[in-house]
């Protein structure tokens, strides 16, 4: 068996040219059972819906006749994309053929360039630093990186010598490994009820809104892009508050909850793809710490346990 990080599965998007023309959930009619069955949910687009519906039989249905599309016509994909503003390059998704792996379980460290850096030196600049971040400094016995984190004004000291920028302006960016954190460790009894307090959390909001108000909700919920939006009736700062609050308190909670949702019912119930191949046509590759021989001892793909189950 193989192992991935919820983390990484959430980094599945679905494809908006393929699904536009191959296949498309309607999330407000009969389609949102597809998503969830035991409450109706119309919050997304078609292509929100369809990416939580093919996320979920990825993971749930593994004979599903869809999969052959999912990864033939890369309806599902992972895109890594180097935008260079980072100190360490982002990194293929990988999948694991030990559950003890370390790198299954590492958490992520890295670090955003001061501003305007790339702009300076651009792509080849970024490169350079990067070298010179992770080796270790001429008759010193430590790296860049190292000293970054004990003696940052010494870092700073060293780095504007090379590069003319301010450097206390490097920011570190930690995130614990998706499996100790995500969720709190709720089960899928808990996610269920996570799942209903959303639903609660809506309905009780909307009671406490204008009628108009309301019904600018009701009209713009599914929209993934709301910048120059109006309603008749209601200011456009008024209308962006409600519509940022509805998306970061409800919306991109819920979307988060279901893949959860999705991802824990497949551990808890021991299901598998049968074939792995379907990881690496969506962006995943074998790790190279612990699947050197993954191609010929894997048979199966299990999910990481969320919360070290």
């Amino acid at each position: 068996m193989v192992y991935i990080t919820y983390a990484n599965y959430k980094r599945i998007m679905a494809d908006p040219k393929s699904i536009k023309q191959h296949f498309a959930i309607n999330a407000e009619g009969n389609g949102a059972a597809y998503i969830y069955n035991k409450k109706n949910i119309t919050w997304f687009n078609e292509l929100e819906a369809s990416r939580l519906f093919l996320c979920k039989i990825l993971l749930l249905q593994p004979n599903h006749p869809l999969l052959q599309k999912i990864e033939m016509d890369k309806w599902l994909k992972i895109i890594t994309i180097d935008e260079y503003t980072h100190a360490f390059p982002p990194v293929k998704p990988k999948f694991h053929s030990a559950e003890n792996c370390p790198c299954l379980h590492r958490d992520y460290i890295n670090f955003k360039l001061p501003v305007g850096f790339n702009k300076k030196y651009g792509k080849n600049g970024v490169e350079r630093f990067r070298e010179w971040f992770t080796n270790m400094l001429p008759n010193e016995s430590y790296t860049p990186q190292q000293l970054l984190e004990t003696h940052p004004k010494s870092f700073a000291r060293k780095a504007e010598a090379i590069w003319n920028v301010d450097w206390s302006s490097i920011m570190r960016e930690f995130a614990e490994n998706s499996s100790k954190v995500e969720f709190h460790n709720y089960n899928l009894q808990q996610l269920e009820q996570k799942i209903d307090q959303l639903c609660q959390q809506f309905e009780e909001w909307k009671q406490t809104l204008l009628p108009i108000e309301r019904a600018a909700i009701e009209a713009f919920k599914t929209m993934t892009y709301c910048s120059n939006l109006s309603y008749q009736g209601i200011e456009e700062t008024r209308l962006q508050e409600l519509i940022a609050y509805f998306k970061n308190n409800l919306k991109y909670p819920m979307q988060d909850v279901l893949l959860a949702y999705y991802y824990q019912t497949a551990v808890s119930s021991g299901l598998s793809f049968e074939n792995h191949t379907i990881l690496e046509q969506l962006g995943f590759e074998a790790c190279k710490h612990c699947g050197s021989n993954t191609h010929e001892t894997i048979g199966t793909v299990f999910m990481q346990p969320l919360f070290g189950l």
